[in-house]
């Protein structure tokens, strides 16, 4: 229908809608887009898809050392840029912590997973260092999170085989994974100037 009040619309069947509008009311906008061009719904699904994906591999390379964790989150935050930073620390943080929580009740005897010999040795070594720790069990928990010395991996069988509470092996590996994954996903920002 040409003119009138049908004229700024466009719906499939106009002549249910537009008699009750005035004539008067402008025609609608398009959907808004966020700061990178996208509606916002896009985002949202790229994020939690950035999120699940992330999540997955965390789990993975928490559990088995030949997944690097570090390379993945340096390649995710260049690919998704700063706005990816938030699901990408968070995904991995929360993966690589039930991936270690894993080992941990491995180490407790409750899950029986496959270890390599070689690794008697790094336990036995763990152990001492951890026993004659001088900053105490949850900061050393803490720095092995955030730093990877001693490994992470280790530790986590270690926390279980001492019986320390899940708690305390939860908080502190959390907070430094945390630390250490924003530490990595910052990294490009930093020398890209972005």
């Amino acid at each position: 229908m040409p003119g009138g009040c049908f004229a700024s619309h466009r719906h499939p069947e106009p002549f249910l809608l537009d008699f009750l509008t005035p004539a008067s009311t402008p025609p609608r906008a398009p959907p808004t887009q966020g700061p990178e061009g996208r509606r916002p719904l896009e985002a949202i699904t790229e994020h939690l898809a950035l999120f699940l994906g992330t999540l997955g591999y965390g789990v993975a390379s928490g559990a088995l050392p030949f997944f690097n964790a570090e390379l993945y989150v340096i390649g995710a935050a260049t690919i998704a840029g700063e706005s990816g930073v938030v699901a990408i620390v968070s995904g991995m943080t929360i993966g690589h912590m039930v991936g270690k929580t894993l080992l941990y009740f491995a180490g407790a005897g409750a899950i029986k997973m496959p270890l390599r010999p070689s690794y008697k040795e790094k336990l036995d070594g763990t152990r001492a260092m951890l026993e004659r720790s001088r900053i105490g069990t949850v900061p050393f928990l803490f720095v092995s999170a955030a730093t990877g010395w001693p490994p992470f991996y280790v530790v986590a069988i270690m926390a279980g085989i001492l019986r320390l509470g899940i708690w305390t092996f939860l908080i502190p590996g959390t907070l430094g994974r945390l630390l250490r994954f924003a530490a990595i996903a910052l990294f490009p920002q930093l020398i890209t100037g972005g």
